[in-house]
């Protein structure tokens, strides 16, 4: 992977090189990278396999378009945290400099509206995350997040899933959630 990363991005410096035979392989790298990814149990290997689908998304944004939907679940299954253990931190960087690299597969236009719905989807599960751990009885609690009412009880985005009903294993699993998702939010934000 690391040779792949090496001339793929050595590859930008010879247009012809890269228009006939990098960038149509692109796909096809991408999604053996996020199959490694998502099947690995080697730490190593998954970091590896997240970094180098980082850097693909920042060289060839546009031939990662039809695998956005595949990247996105592999950022939100590793940002979604884990419990009892927590996620690897760095894992979790590298999770999250993937993460904040996915707006650019919305292009020019559609890119500020990707950044944008990233934001907003961290911030929502942050609320949530921090309400589970908040909350002592089960009652619904509703936050205001600009103007829009946020009601927070059992329910998290679809994403994470919902907690387990063990507190003990969804007070941890919230503090990773909520460790995970500061790291995206300061990624997306640098």
């Amino acid at each position: 992977m690391r040779y792949l990363q090496l001339v793929l991005k050595t590859a930008t410096n010879h247009p012809e090189f890269q228009r006939q035979i990098a960038a149509p392989a692109v796909p096809k790298i991408s999604a053996a990278t996020i199959a490694i990814a998502e099947n690995s149990v080697d730490m190593d290997t998954m970091i590896l396999a997240t970094q180098t689908l980082n850097q693909l998304v920042t060289l060839y944004p546009s031939q990662q378009k039809a695998s956005s939907p595949k990247l996105f679940a592999l950022c939100y299954r590793i940002l979604g945290g884990s419990a009892p253990q927590s996620t690897d931190s760095r894992l979790l960087d590298a999770t999250a400099e993937l993460f904040s690299t996915l707006h650019y597969l919305g292009g020019k236009v559609g890119g500020a509206s990707t950044w944008r719905t990233c934001v907003d989807t961290v911030l929502q599960s942050s609320w949530v995350a921090l309400a589970a751990l908040r909350s002592t009885f089960p009652s619904r609690a509703t936050y205001m997040i600009g103007q829009n009412v946020l009601n927070v009880g059992s329910t998290t985005p679809s994403y994470f899933g919902p907690l387990p009903g063990e507190p003990p294993m969804a007070v941890a699993l919230s503090l990773d959630r909520l460790k995970c998702n500061i790291s995206a939010i300061c990624a997306l934000l640098r």
